[in-house]
């Protein structure tokens, strides 16, 4: 009988000590006691038994993500935040932009021994302004430093006005109450080379050199039956600068600048925008703009400036 009974007792001995494992598990850990199916899934003793040798303790990534260990989450997050701002991981980016561009600007233009009058082009001829303007630029990235640059923009202006005083312009004289109906279009093509002098985790800076075309075309219409207009196109090299910081993985800052003198034409073109990328392929960016022309010939001057905010979408690849 002794036999019979002593097999039975070593068997109570150790389902106790697994039971006080058991109980010692759920302490160390934080887990709660089953209390039979936990969604729709019996947990099984050996499960709990196991969380107490490694006393192991879930991690909010964990939680969320349902990763065991965590380890695999983590460092995809630490490969996607190393490098550069995510804004910078393209060979190819094109910038698509809306720029609500305040516009003022004074030109003249002489004929022969007739001077011509300086017209403000929107006091006098009542040209819209502000006026939102549509802009491409597109950027391709090789060898890391090295990228070239392309622009596109197309400034398109339309009134009709009665002259409230006397205007000459290109040898024809328009008198007091004229109706005159204007049309201006100016456009800006560039394309450039730009190299990061300075380029790393924090940001870049480089330095452009560029041949930027102009083209322009003003008509004025006379009682809707005499037209006279001034035409002029130009290609002139630009030297411009560009640097950006990266203030969060998905947010920088960039300032741009460019100038240009020739003969007796001056351009500066400068703007400050900020990017926001919420994933590689696409971003947001906000900005300021201001480009001034000037150009003071024998026969004909102008001072043109057009200065605002503008927004637009980014993609790259």
């Amino acid at each position: 009988m002794r036999f019979r009974i002593l097999p039975s007792a070593i068997l109570i001995g150790v389902i106790s000590l697994l039971f006080a494992e058991k109980a010692d598990a759920y302490q160390k850990t934080g887990l709660h006691e089953p209390s039979g199916d936990e969604d729709g899934k019996e947990i099984g003793l050996g499960q709990y038994m196991l969380a107490g040798q490694s006393q192991y303790k879930p991690s909010v990534t964990d939680i969320g993500t349902g990763n065991r260990n965590g380890n695999d989450t983590a460092d995809s997050l630490e490969r996607e935040s190393a490098g550069p701002g995510i804004g910078e991981r393209f060979g190819f980016e094109g910038r698509l932009l809306y720029w609500n561009a305040n516009f003022r600007g004074i030109v003249r233009s002489d004929e022969g021994d007739l001077k011509g009058t300086e017209i403000d082009i929107v006091e006098d001829l009542g040209l819209e302004t502000p006026k939102g303007v549509v802009s491409a630029e597109f950027t391709i990235k090789f060898l890391e430093r090295n990228k070239l640059k392309f622009s596109y923009i197309n400034f398109s202006y339309s009134s009709s006005v009665l002259l409230t005083d006397e205007v000459v312009f290109k040898g024809v004289t328009y008198p007091l109450f004229s109706l005159v109906d204007t049309t201006a279009d100016i456009v800006s093509i560039r394309a450039g080379y730009e190299f990061d002098i300075f380029h790393n985790d924090t940001g870049f800076f480089g330095v452009q050199l560029a041949a930027n075309y102009l083209s322009s075309k003003i008509t004025l219409v006379a009682n809707k039956v005499l037209t006279n207009s001034v035409k002029s196109s130009v290609v002139i090299p630009v030297v411009a600068a560009t640097g950006r910081v990266f203030i969060t993985h998905n947010i920088s800052g960039t300032l741009e600048g460019s100038w240009m003198s020739y003969d007796t034409a001056m351009s500066l073109d400068g703007s400050a925008y900020l990017d926001y990328n919420p994933m590689r392929e696409v971003g947001l960016t906000l900005g300021w703009r201001t480009i001034i022309a000037e150009a003071d010939l024998e026969t004909e001057k102008a001072e043109i400036q057009w200065s605002g905010f503008y927004v637009g979408i980014v993609v790259r690849m």
